[in-house]
């Protein structure tokens, strides 16, 4: 699939000056992963409190447009990381860092607990009332369309969370993740979030969402996404499977709430998420094209012709075999599929 021609003077005055630079973007997208390549480490494990902190303090400074821009592209985790490494670990503690920040801007209390396990990633209070939310990052050459159910939404956890919390009005959770890797029609994961019972609301937004709410937080209303779930029994008379039933709901909220059409705004961003995916394929074909010229230049002195005609496709294969199925899986996925419209 050729990448995209995209008139990216036409996003500046949503976005801000830096989506029309090529330079800003790739900055942008490799910004996370240069805070885990650039960590301390001990033993090869990189230090994360320290990690943490400078990103914090980092992205503290970035303006909304391009917090927005870091947002939208959000949720990708590098391929080349090792599966449940500290490098990933890391790379997804950053991504919940950046939706804490994105929950202070619009005026709540935000807190990252520290525990390691059996707690929430991002808590959002207001007043007395609170959310806790699942931040969700998943790696573009994944072999699925969507990820598992339980990869998204254990609903258990949620009541479990908001069980642990001290403040007096628990109004749900909220679940984050990337669009890209949405349900085609409908999933369990829609009928836990559509179920309108206490402690049971899970909101679902994608990265886009997010950066939506922000684009326009001097049009919210003081409560913003709290009111949504606090209206969840109006809109959600009963729980359902249906993507587009979700959606058409959530997108009538989000306008409610804003003033503003989600879905223009959805739709007009995607090419920026178009262009860090294709991005993320130009690294690995990179990778790939550097593999193979490095093996050609070790079988070159071979005597046998034969031989390095038979080793160099076999020592390929090895070396970038997941390379070229994550290729495979990004073009399958999340460029030639068709996506359906939310709503």
């Amino acid at each position: 699939m050729q990448k995209p021609s995209v008139n990216w003077n036409s996003l500046v005055p949503l976005l801000g000056t830096n989506i029309a630079s090529e330079e800003a973007r790739q900055k942008s997208y490799l910004l996370l992963e240069s805070y885990v390549e650039g960590a301390q480490r001990t033993n090869g494990i990189p230090d994360t409190t320290a990690s943490v902190e400078a990103f914090r303090i980092h992205i503290k400074d970035l303006d909304d447009k391009d917090l927005a821009i870091l947002l939208i592209h959000s949720g990708f985790i590098p391929d080349q990381y090792g599966d449940d490494s500290s490098d990933e670990t890391l790379y997804s503690k950053l991504v919940e860092v950046m939706v804490a920040e994105w929950g202070q801007r619009l005026g709540y209390l935000t807190s990252l607990p520290t525990a390691k396990a059996s707690v929430e990633d991002v808590t959002f209070v207001h007043g007395d009332a609170v959310i806790v939310s699942d931040v969700k990052s998943y790696r573009l050459g994944r072999s699925q369309q969507a990820p598992n159910v339980k990869d998204v939404i254990k609903a258990e956890d949620y009541n479990k969370w908001l069980g642990n919390r001290t403040e007096s009005l628990k109004c749900g959770g909220l679940v984050v993740y990337a669009s890209r890797f949405d349900f085609v029609k409908g999933s369990d994961v829609y009928l836990y979030a559509s179920n309108a019972a206490p402690q049971r609301r899970i909101l679902i937004l994608f990265f886009e969402h997010l950066a939506f709410l922000l684009i326009n937080k001097d049009k919210l209303n003081n409560r913003k996404i709290f009111d949504i779930l606090d209206r969840y029994p109006i809109f959600f008379p009963k729980p359902e499977k249906s993507r587009a039933a979700y959606w058409k709901t959530t997108n009538v909220e989000l306008q409610a709430v804003t003033g503003a059409d989600p879905e223009v705004f959805f739709d007009r961003v995607q090419p920026l998420v178009i262009d860090c995916i294709f991005y993320a394929m130009e690294r690995i074909e990179r990778r790939i094209g550097e593999t193979r010229r490095a093996l050609e230049e070790e079988l070159k002195d071979m005597e046998a012709n034969e031989l390095r005609a038979r080793l160099l496709p076999a020592e390929f294969l090895h070396k970038c075999g997941s390379d070229v199925r994550r290729l495979e899986n990004i073009r399958r996925f999340r460029l030639e599929r068709f996506r359906p419209p939310l709503g």
